[in-house]
């Protein structure tokens, strides 16, 4: 299984010296080994974690680089190393979001799952935002996934991931909502 670190800053300010290198471990079934490189040789430099801090500047200029391996808590078997600078930490972005199957009828309530978001601080927030042109976008809610109850007209909707420092801005889907059914009874004779 591949296991790809993932940073997390200080909380408090983007600017922050140090970084924190956080390896994902969403099921805690592994235990991680953090590496130095200096030129091709890999130096042992942190207790078993699953994060690491490092400087944004290398200490020692001879740094050429950090890597991470991963040792599955159950059967013991260790990785292959995940190589990464400071600089090759990954950004923020999240993957395509895909429309549910449409169209939808007047007044059913439909869940637009948001995409995989990787990178970034690992301090995540979310914003869902609607349009009805695809143009001017305005606020919906603050979720990961979107609910969205009642539907009454076709819109678009798109989702934004903040990490406080940096911004992702999904694609948009379009939700298409078929017309009301105005059904009146026939008189009786």
């Amino acid at each position: 299984k591949s296991i790809k670190p993932s940073i997390s800053q200080n909380n408090e300010t983007c600017d922050s010296d140090m970084i924190l290198v956080r390896a994902d471990n969403p099921n805690q079934e592994y235990m991680f080994e953090w590496y130095m490189m200096i030129e091709d040789s890999v130096l042992w430099i942190s207790e078993i974690s699953d994060s690491m801090r490092i400087p944004r500047t290398p200490v020692n200029p001879e740094i050429t680089g950090y890597a991470v391996a991963a040792q599955n808590i159950e059967n013991r078997c260790v990785s292959e190393y995940t190589y990464f600078t400071v600089d090759s930490l990954p950004e923020l972005h999240q993957e395509e979001l895909n429309a549910p199957q449409n169209p939808y009828c007047y007044g059913f309530t439909v869940v637009i799952n948001g995409s995989n978001v990787s990178g970034g601080n690992g301090s995540r927030s979310y914003e869902w935002q609607f349009s009805y042109d695809g143009i001017s976008f305005d606020y919906h809610s603050n979720e990961a996934d979107l609910l969205v109850k009642d539907l009454s007209q076709s819109a678009y909707y798109r989702r934004i991931v903040n990490d406080m420092c940096y911004t992702d801005t999904s694609n948009f889907i379009k939700i298409s909502v078929l017309p009301k059914i105005n059904f009146t009874s026939p008189e009786i004779i």
